[in-house]
């Protein structure tokens, strides 16, 4: 099968037993999607989809281990994530983009609590 839109994956990681599993997918020519993604630590669980017509951007960096990020982004719309993970403990977040109103996402965790911290973040319909 032949996919339309000019894709774009960055994936630079550092460490050992990280997982990254990604998937671009939009239905027509002219929409572009862009995942950049750093992990620099260990054993981190990374999912992201893009799907859907008009740009989708998502920016994810990793700065410490034992992380489980679902980033999903889909719909008719412009989205856009920028996200940054640090800290002395695990974050496990799901960010979920979707409908057909643009929409932009940005965070900076540092995780400090002992047993980890967790983000649960839905836009749109």
């Amino acid at each position: 099968d032949y996919e339309y839109g000019g894709h774009f994956t960055r994936l630079d990681i550092h460490g050992s037993n990280n997982t990254f599993l990604g998937s671009q997918r939009s239905n027509n020519s002219g929409h572009e999607h862009s995942n950049i993604t750093y992990v620099y630590g260990d054993y981190n669980d990374v999912y992201t989809r893009q799907e859907g017509n008009q740009d989708k951007t998502l920016t994810l960096t990793i700065n410490n281990s034992s992380n489980d990020i679902d980033m999903i982004q889909k719909g008719s719309a412009t989205h856009s994530a920028t996200v940054t993970i640090g800290g002395t403990y695990n974050t496990d977040l799901y960010m979920l983009q979707q409908g057909g109103t643009a929409q932009t996402y940005s965070l900076s965790q540092s995780c400090v609590t002992v047993g980890g911290c967790s983000i649960s973040v839905t836009q749109g319909n």
